[in-house]
């Protein structure tokens, strides 16, 4: 089916063009005005040692956007009018003043892509698809985010896999991998600690002229010094003139004491590693000249500055960056066969250890083999098996280069490689479901070491699809239903796809495969649901562990869009603190549900068996406050005890499944196990629900009070001998966290409204009841 075409008023994105370009016009003389009022190079390394060296508690993404893109924008505007360093510092109003300009500059960049992008289709095609509109959000994407994964997960990538290559890339360009990692960390280290020091100084300036104001503010009128009357004139309040101060100091003294030359490193480099890290990565005055627009500055994160000094702000940037620089070295050379080798065999290796960090090690099985279900004279592959039963999953990696000039504006390209990333991994994930769905028992073995697994493809509940890539996919991995319009996923059917890093990320905080499966379920039915929504994966994973992405409340309201914004604050902060930036011990980062719920969820996992497994699920399918109500449900029962070998229970219904508690004290398992079931039984076919979970809970043993937890699933059928036991259970007293809300269905199973069933009956046994309690 043809893709449909998009509606777009050309006339008026011209418009809107052209008032993005003036804006952005006016902001950029702005910032070059403050730069000849100071000196463009004092005022680029002072904006950098405001914006890019800040405490990593202190800094805003959501407000101020990213460092690195800002940066980036200052740079390319400036780059070209520096000169030599200025001995005087800079007025803090121009300071201010470039801050100001600065603020709109990154939004207005982005305008002017976007709409500018849109024009430049139209103008070349007479037309505008919703393909053109994908392109232009990856395209924004890839000019704006930086970073593809934490420092600490890229370095890993490059030490590695090209760090195989050591010596190839030394004699080819004078530096290879390894050493070039150490050599970008030393000079991130180097400038922290040169901004450290001189921020001291700074503040120590900040506090003695906010003294100095608040003393000529004390100071009477006549008595007031010339300097203590222009304090006053031109500084209003005692904020203020910290602010000023801080300012003054730090332009006297950022550009000075932050630019590092070769020798200041330890180990020092050589001249032949330095150059070649230099002609790598670095932004010259002869590199800039070179470059047409913003976009490709991103490329050079390493500034050279006169008399052979250089900075370097963002870490994470400059290792993607260096990632690229040094796999367009080795692709049209003889050695890239075997380096593509090294890359799948690491990425293999580097996913089985992150889904060992989620199931365990015995059900993962790794590269293995199967009959091919197309041709029976064949074995076809996959990269990892996970049979967590009832629970299978398949899953396919794929390391290909995803081209920046696909993500820039070649629709080509860019289909290109989200097929070989995505969609052909997807399509192996699906041929081992065919398989599977194919025989009664499913026999896949490991290519090394011959492990083999034969699955009762009968027992299997569900079966997960998980594709890997390597690198972010510039957004789309959570977008994998907007690439129909590229011709892509055209049943509308589509895999949990998740890059390395995000994976190894979300590993660590997956306290058990339940977490994990329901997540990528929740992902998955985003994915295939109308509401649109926006978010990296983090941010996703962020808000499922807050509230298990449930949108039920926006779909309700009929709201068709929502962005989940700064989730990922947490894994940020907890990896800052994880490598020393941050001294602060991050909040805990965990599944936020009752305690009940989650005691309930840990002694599952301890049982793990297949019925286990299904309740776990069941319970975080249920929204947040569904669990609240049955964690209050426990609480009340636990509060009234039931006398020496009696049984009381509670009774929760929720669309999700039916649940029951069952308490006793001084009863033996066996008892308690068959009241549950009755008790379970009984109430499921009075709900007419069909899946039910019974906890019967033992009340003496404080330790393990958990006796026996039951699943119960099937269709509801008319009974007559459970109607009779229905007819003899008809004077039992639910507990009362276990009642429904006024409105809702009554707990008897009529289907009416609470309030207009067994409210009044209920009360009037509670009244009867209440002095025998």
């Amino acid at each position: 089916m043809e893709p449909k075409e998009s509606f777009i008023d050309i006339e008026q994105i011209r418009i809107i063009l052209g008032e993005i370009q003036k804006a952005s016009k006016n902001s950029i003389e702005a910032l070059l005005q403050s730069g000849e009022a100071a000196n463009p190079l004092n005022l680029l390394i002072t904006l950098a040692s405001l914006i890019g060296l800040r405490p990593a508690n202190s800094f805003d993404e959501l407000k101020e956007g990213p460092i690195s893109s800002v940066l980036e924008l200052v740079a390319f505007h400036l780059f070209p009018h520096i000169r030599d360093y200025a001995k005087a510092g800079i007025p803090p109003v121009l300071i201010l003043k470039a801050l100001d300009v600065i603020k709109p500059l990154l939004n207005l960049y982005i305008g002017e892509l976007q709409y500018g992008y849109l024009v430049e289709i139209f103008e070349k095609h007479g037309k505008i698809r919703p393909a053109d509109e994908i392109l232009v959000s990856v395209r924004t994407h890839a000019c704006i985010v930086r970073g593809s994964a934490y420092p600490e997960q890229t370095e890993k990538e490059i030490v590695n896999i090209q760090g195989e290559f050591e010596d190839f890339f030394r004699h080819k360009i004078g530096l290879g991998p390894k050493k070039a990692c150490e050599l970008v960390k030393s000079l991130i280290k180097k400038a922290e600690q040169n901004a450290t020091a001189y921020s001291i100084e700074a503040s120590k300036a900040a506090r003695d002229l906010e003294q100095q104001w608040r003393e000529a503010k004390r100071t009477k009128g006549r008595e007031r010094s010339p300097t203590q009357n222009q304090l006053l004139k031109y500084i209003k309040s005692p904020q203020d003139a910290f602010v000023f101060g801080s300012l003054a100091a730090l332009s006297e003294l950022a550009p000075f004491r932050l630019p590092i030359n070769r020798v200041d490193l330890e180990p020092t480099p050589s001249e032949k590693e330095w150059d070649a890290l230099i002609g790598l990565i670095g932004l010259t005055q002869k590199t800039r000249a070179g470059l047409v627009s913003q976009i490709g500055i991103q490329a050079f994160p390493l500034w050279v500055l006169p008399h052979g000094q250089v900075l370097l702000i963002d870490l994470s940037n400059t290792l993607d960056v260096l990632w690229d620089k040094f796999e367009n070295v080795i692709k049209n050379e003889p050695e890239y066969q075997k380096y593509q080798d090294i890359r799948a065999k690491w990425l293999d290796q580097d996913v089985c250890s992150s889904l060992t960090k989620i199931f365990p090690p015995e059900s993962i099985f790794q590269n293995v083999s199967y009959p091919d279900p197309d041709d029976s004279s064949k074995t076809a592959e996959m990269d990892h098996l996970v049979y967590w039963p009832p629970f299978v999953v398949l899953v396919e990696n794929k390391s290909k280069q995803f081209r920046l000039a696909g993500q820039l504006g070649d629709l080509g390209r860019l289909r290109t490689d989200l097929k070989e990333n995505v969609e052909e991994a997807f399509d192996q994930a699906i041929r081992a479901r065919r398989y599977l769905k194919s025989v009664k028992s499913a026999d896949f073995k490991e290519i090394k070491g011959g492990r083999k697994i034969s699955i009762p493809t009968e027992s299997i509940e569900r079966t997960f699809l998980i594709t890997v890539s390597q690198h972010h996919l510039a957004g789309l991995a959570n977008r994998l239903a907007s690439l129909r319009e590229l011709s892509l996923f055209k049943k509308s059917e589509y895999p949990y796809c998740v890059s390395a890093g995000d994976l190894e990320t979300i590993s660590q905080f997956c306290e058990g495969p339940d977490i994990f499966l329901h997540y990528i379920e929740r992902r998955l039915k985003i994915e295939k649901g109308e509401l649109q929504v926006k978010a990296d994966e983090l941010d996703f994973f962020g808000a499922y562990l807050t509230n298990r992405l449930d949108l039920r409340d926006a779909e309700r309201e009929n709201v068709d869009f929502v962005q989940f914004l700064g989730w990922h604050s947490k894994f940020d902060a907890w990896m800052a603190h994880k490598r020393g930036d941050l001294q602060e011990i991050p909040a805990s980062i965990s599944l936020e549900v009752p305690d009940e719920i989650l005691k309930i969820l840990r002694e599952l996992r301890k049982r793990d068996s297949k019925a286990d497994r299904s309740i776990a699920l069941a319970l975080l399918e249920m929204p947040n406050e569904t669990l609240q109500q049955l964690a209050g449900m426990i609480s009340e029962l636990k509060k009234f005890p039931p006398p020496e070998k009696v049984f009381r229970h509670g009774t929760h219904m929720s669309p999700e499944a039916l649940v029951v508690v069952m308490m006793s004290t001084g009863r033996t398992p066996q008892e308690l196990e068959t009241h549950t079931q009755y008790r379970t039984q009984i109430e499921m076919y009075r709900r007419k629900a069909t899946r039910a979970v019974g906890l019967g809970m033992a009340l003496e043993d404080a330790q393990n009070p958990f006796h026996c937890l039951l699943w119960l699933q099937g269709p509801w059928a008319h009974d007559a001998e459970m109607e009779k036991l229905l007819e003899q259970d008809s004077d039992l007293i639910p507990v009362r966290g276990s009642l429904p809300g006024r409105n809702d269905p009554c707990y008897c199973g009529s289907r009416k409204k609470f309030k207009k069933c067994h409210i009044r009956k209920l009360e009037e046994k509670r009244r009867i009841a209440a002095p025998t309690r």
